[in-house]
């Protein structure tokens, strides 16, 4: 069940809209293992706010967001447990045990506009990795959803004289 009713979701346009059409690629990403000082040096080296998290075999393991490493600081390096360098990014990170990365959410170069809608909403995520056999081949964001649906509506195809 989707997360809302997503209007265009019966247009036959907007639904002919893949993550492949829409995705940014190369994608960048964070290895497993990666320390937290890293993770912000990328963030910022990027200007990209979500970051893949892949195993050495590129398979995507969970999602870094800028808010999740906010949340990393806000609960252990405040305290002064912790330091950038002392945390890693490990392959049993979840959103409950280390409260900084989101589960692994992704979808296939297929999916349709809706299903990606559906899936970043659900999760609340400004970003999504596009994954083909495991491996994160793209990035499809909001604003590149954006841009989709202005060049779909900026030559409609019908004539407003």
């Amino acid at each position: 069940m989707p997360a809302f009713e997503f209007p265009m979701r019966n247009d036959p346009e907007v639904e002919s809209i893949r993550a492949l059409d829409l995705m940014t690629s190369p994608v960048v990403t964070l290895r497993d293992g990666a320390r937290l000082s890293e993770v912000l040096e990328t963030i910022l080296a990027s200007g990209v706010a979500t970051l893949p998290v892949v195993s050495t075999d590129g398979t995507l393991i969970a999602l870094v967001t800028e808010e999740s490493v906010a949340k990393a600081e806000m609960l252990g390096l405040w305290s002064g447990r912790f330091t950038w360098s002392d945390i890693t990014l490990s392959k049993r990170m979840t959103a409950a045990v280390f409260h900084f990365a989101e589960p692994a959410t992704s979808v296939g170069p297929a999916a349709r506009l809706s299903e990606i809608v559906d899936q970043m909403l659900e999760k609340r995520l400004r970003s999504i990795p596009v994954v083909d056999g495991g491996n994160v081949i793209g990035m499809v964001g909001w604003r590149e959803i954006f841009a989709a649906l202005v060049r779909l509506h900026s030559n409609p195809p019908y004539s407003t004289s």
